[in-house]
């Protein structure tokens, strides 16, 4: 749905329709999607950030209106509050950015809007705390000490940016998941 926004956005031009509504009915009726779409997960939610990571970025280069940089942050602070990996997303959105627009964005008053919203975002990790006070049995751990909230933070019980735990396991399965994903690619398409 988002790609079907662009054609008709006043600032981006004419677009293409046609071609926007196709590529969002192939993602929208996408049996992987549909899967995914029926039960609140964190990744979808990590997808929804990053997109709107992407649609901000895109409407301020457009626009170079600067309320667009700060949404942008807030969501990136968001982001990150959410799931670490989002940072592989964002540090290169940023550097576009600030590449496309540096004396602006690196102004001393602009940057330190952009930190404080980017800070804004990352305050969804006040809920961790005081979810810790109560903490119901099966709850992720204990958060309301300041040791306890940052090994909820840093995740350091499933293990930081990593894709898995024991990387021995995950080498040995890489040949079978690699063949079993082309083997599946043809009926997705």
């Amino acid at each position: 749905w988002l790609l079907y926004l662009f054609p008709y956005d006043g600032n981006t031009g004419p677009g293409y329709p046609r071609v926007a509504f196709l590529g969002a009915s192939l993602f929208a009726f996408s049996p992987l999607t549909w899967h995914w779409s029926i039960q609140a997960e964190i990744f979808p939610l990590n997808n929804l950030i990053v997109c709107t990571m992407l649609y901000l970025a895109v409407k301020y280069c457009v626009t170079r209106d600067l309320q667009y940089a700060y949404l942008g942050a807030f969501t990136i602070g968001l982001g990150l509050s959410n799931q670490h990996t989002c940072i592989l997303f964002a540090a290169p959105l940023v550097l576009w950015m600030i590449s496309t627009n540096s004396d602006r964005l690196l102004q001393g008053t602009v940057m330190a809007k952009l930190v404080v919203s980017g800070l804004a975002g990352l305050l969804w990790y006040i809920q961790v705390y005081l979810g810790g006070l109560r903490a119901a049995p099966g709850s992720w751990g204990d958060s309301s000490s300041l040791a306890g909230f940052f090994v909820h933070v840093l995740r350091s019980e499933y293990g930081t940016l990593t894709l898995g735990h024991n990387e021995g396991k995950l080498k040995s399965q890489l040949v079978p998941a690699t063949v079993m994903y082309l083997q599946n690619l043809p009926k997705e398409m």
